[in-house]
């Protein structure tokens, strides 16, 4: 058996600022809000909603009453009738072109939450939005895979996701990642407390 040719290394290096910048010009290019709008059945919109939170096909096969092949196959004639190349690309056009509302990607966990992530995880998710792997990101950004992979790890954490697709998803709605058509949707804030009344004992209310 011969020597296996060394993989050449993907030329980049960038700092966090071009890459962000260089990221962004492939998103502008991408165009995701442009095209054909074909019309989707409510079933259809279903099961793009379940798979765009992190649900795999063969879970949405079971909760249709189907098979993980037939799941498939709807999503890919979604994917074919939007003229989209890939399963995020397809997911970015289905929120930018209104068949799925923003706020139906973004977890309940996170509604009250403040989500707040570095400048170096912006630039890795904006790259990897691009369809860029982690190993060419991580090139991009000048560093390590396993520090890329540390810093999708934690942003998944950080915004509740299920998989790195959704946790780009939710990115873009909440404007972490500029995904250009991709509409946002704002993370509610908690309320203020009410202060009890003064002089007077302080009760809990409970349902009754």
């Amino acid at each position: 058996m011969g020597k296996r040719t060394p993989r050449r290394p993907f030329e980049g290096g960038d700092d966090t600022k071009a890459a962000l910048e260089w990221g962004g010009n492939l998103l502008e290019a991408l165009d995701v809000a442009s095209g054909p709008r074909p019309e989707l059945t409510s079933h259809e919109v279903k099961l793009l909603i379940g798979y765009m939170n992190g649900m795999s096909y063969e879970e949405l096969g079971e909760l249709d009453c189907t098979n993980a092949k037939q799941v498939k196959h709807v999503y890919h004639r979604i994917s074919t009738g939007l003229r989209m190349k890939s399963r995020l690309q397809t997911m970015f056009a289905v929120l930018a072109r209104g068949y799925v509302r923003p706020e139906q990607v973004v977890p309940s966990e996170l509604a009250w939450g403040e989500v707040s992530l570095s400048a170096h995880t912006a630039a890795l998710l904006t790259l990897l939005a691009c369809n860029m792997s982690q190993e060419k990101a991580a090139a991009k950004l000048g560093i390590r895979y396993a520090q890329a992979q540390y810093l999708l790890l934690t942003a998944r954490a950080d915004l509740c996701a299920k998989n790195s697709h959704h946790a780009l998803l939710i990115a873009a709605v909440l404007g972490i990642i500029n995904v250009p058509g991709v509409p946002r949707c704002d993370v509610p804030k908690p309320p203020l407390p009410v202060a009890p009344p003064a002089g007077g004992p302080q009760t809990a209310l409970t349902d009754r």
